[in-house]
């Protein structure tokens, strides 16, 4: 019977020996990836001396071997850190869907059809509002880029026009005999 006590101990001990390491081993990793976010992304988190704060408390506990504190702590750190980033990525993408509509205000205004992308660009809103940031994204570059090819599109068309105009009244010119080299040499290099 004193066997099987003795038995029983060392396996608690080595059990809770275990577990203590695994708890250690969990604490270290959520404090290494804490400090990885940080350093990622420092241009971002404004709020950094409240997160140094949170780095001290989580050392602490891990110094006087309190893993399960210093897992609590950590854990609500990076929750933090991953807020501050969904806010910033939101903002972001908010300010892109506020690019595109100026953009397509623009084109609007140029009385060029924005029909075509008008859609996407409701669905990069509704894809922002479901926190869907990945799929907003890449709706709102793909509305961003139409609009401006739309414009590029226009402008071509219009200076292609106005520059055939140009060598119409530089032509009327020639024909009433006045001197055009000029003008036909600042038009070559343009």
């Amino acid at each position: 019977f004193r066997e099987a006590t003795q038995l029983l101990k060392g396996t608690k001990n080595s059990l809770e020996n275990k577990i203590e390491i695994f708890r250690m081993k969990n604490a270290q990793g959520l404090l290494e990836r804490a400090v990885r976010m940080v350093e990622e992304n420092q241009n971002i988190i404004e709020e950094l001396s409240s997160m140094e704060e949170y780095f001290s408390t989580a050392t602490r506990f891990i110094e006087k071997k309190q893993y399960l504190e210093a897992t609590d702590s950590l854990t609500e750190l990076i929750r933090l850190i991953e807020e501050i980033l969904e806010r910033k990525r939101s903002e972001d993408i908010g300010n892109l869907l506020d690019e595109i509509r100026e953009l397509m205000m623009e084109n609007q205004s140029l009385g060029l059809d924005i029909s075509p992308y008008k859609d996407r660009l409701d669905q990069a809103r509704a894809s922002l509002e479901r926190k869907n940031y990945g799929l907003a994204e890449k709706y709102g570059r793909e509305v961003r880029e139409i609009a401006i090819d739309s414009q590029r599109a226009f402008y071509k068309i219009k200076s292609a026009s106005q520059l055939e105009e140009v060598m119409e009244g530089i032509q009327e010119l020639k024909d009433l005999g006045i001197q055009t080299s000029i003008m036909e040499e600042e038009l070559e290099n343009v």
